[in-house]
């Protein structure tokens, strides 16, 4: 059977709310790595997991696709929510929060008989991203990582999933955090915010030592591995990685200790000042106002960009060499990108993409 013989689709995503139509840039950045959960959990692969083990030391363990979605449903029997809102969330803000990336849900037959979203049951962040990197290219195959650029909504789902599996410990979490930051004024003024700056981080590290094992999965990483910087997929191509929200709050807290002290405010140390801040008030009141919270800490920064980690530095986070040689063969993207979809892509046109096809000889000349 041809490619054209077959709808097109991704694979895994009978149920969605995107009713096929995954194929421009923004949608398809999202919508294959859901495929791609899919076809793993089909193929009984693991996703690499970057969290806490029991005591307590940040490590890459296997992370079964059923934890992932958080059921044992068949994909047949799951709905895919892109861009929406995550419900159990509300609780734990006062404003409407900005919309997570992926929702893995309970399919459920509307009157009509089509498959309509049910209970809620993951929300995840996606980010996709190709291995090497411009800082990792140079470097031998086995030290090759993935930029990882993330938003300020990251943070804030991270804060609301941290609250969810904390929910009862809002009086301690208050005890941790309020008094080193309950008398802060100003979090929108820098000096005072740069003042309160290590008390901060202090606590987050208290909070991390405390309540660690509650962890849940957050970001969705895939990586696409190409031969070096070149454009052509490597034969080993695709792999599946997750961040708990714990490992996520470390990440931020790292960058945070190890950017210049001087000077302004870093992405990451606003990151971690605007987690310990929304962590204060869920202690104080149950419900951070999470807007107010991104809209007064910029510190003269945009608000589009939480900020970027190089391949180098994820590295020391993702370990597992499944970064390097990926589980899933290039081959495969037919048993993912299903029937004719590949043709319906319309990829966003760059000069530099261009210029580097055209050197490589894969550009006509006429």
């Amino acid at each position: 059977m041809s490619p054209s013989d077959v709808a097109s689709g991704l694979y895994g995503l009978k149920n969605s709310s995107r009713a096929g139509e995954f194929w421009t840039k923004n949608k398809f950045n999202s919508a294959f790595p859901a495929a791609l959960a899919c076809y793993m959990r089909d193929e009984s692969l693991p996703a690499t997991y970057v969290c806490f083990d029991d005591s307590g030391q940040l490590v890459n363990s296997d992370l079964p696709i059923n934890d992932l979605f958080g059921s044992t449903l068949a994909n047949s029997e799951l709905f895919f929510r892109f861009e929406g809102a995550f419900d159990a969330y509300s609780s734990f803000q006062l404003d409407k929060g900005d919309r997570v990336d992926l929702i893995v849900s309970k399919a459920i037959a509307n009157a009509g008989g089509h498959a309509e979203e049910g209970e809620q049951l993951r929300a995840l962040e996606v980010k996709l991203t190709v291995v090497p990197d411009n800082a990792t290219c140079r470097k031998t195959e086995k030290n090759w990582g993935s930029e990882i650029v993330l938003r300020p909504s990251t943070t804030q789902y991270c804060m609301m999933s941290m609250a969810q599996s904390c929910a009862e410990e809002q009086v301690r979490i208050r005890q941790l955090f309020e008094p080193s930051l309950g008398s802060v004024v100003g979090w929108g003024n820098e000096v005072e915010a740069k003042g309160v700056l290590l008390d901060a981080l202090d606590c987050l590290e208290s909070f991390e030592n405390e309540f660690y094992q509650k962890q849940t999965p957050l970001i969705l990483q895939p990586i696409w591995k190409t031969k070096g910087k070149s454009p052509d997929l490597d034969d080993r191509a695709f792999d599946l990685f997750v961040w708990s929200d714990f490992a996520y709050a470390r990440l931020i807290r790292d960058q945070a200790k190890n950017a210049k002290t001087e000077g302004k405010i870093s992405r990451p140390a606003r990151a971690c000042l605007r987690l310990a801040r929304a962590l204060l008030e869920f202690g104080r009141h149950g419900k951070p106002h999470m807007k107010n919270i991104k809209d007064e800490m910029s510190y003269g920064m945009q608000n589009d960009k939480e900020l970027s980690v190089n391949g180098g530095v994820v590295r020391q986070y993702i370990t597992s060499e499944r970064i390097y040689n990926p589980r899933i063969a290039a081959s495969k993207i037919d048993d993912i990108v299903l029937g004719d979809g590949a043709s319906k892509l319309s990829p966003e046109r760059r000069l530099d993409q261009t210029i580097v096809l055209r050197n490589l000889g894969l550009l006509s000349e006429s």
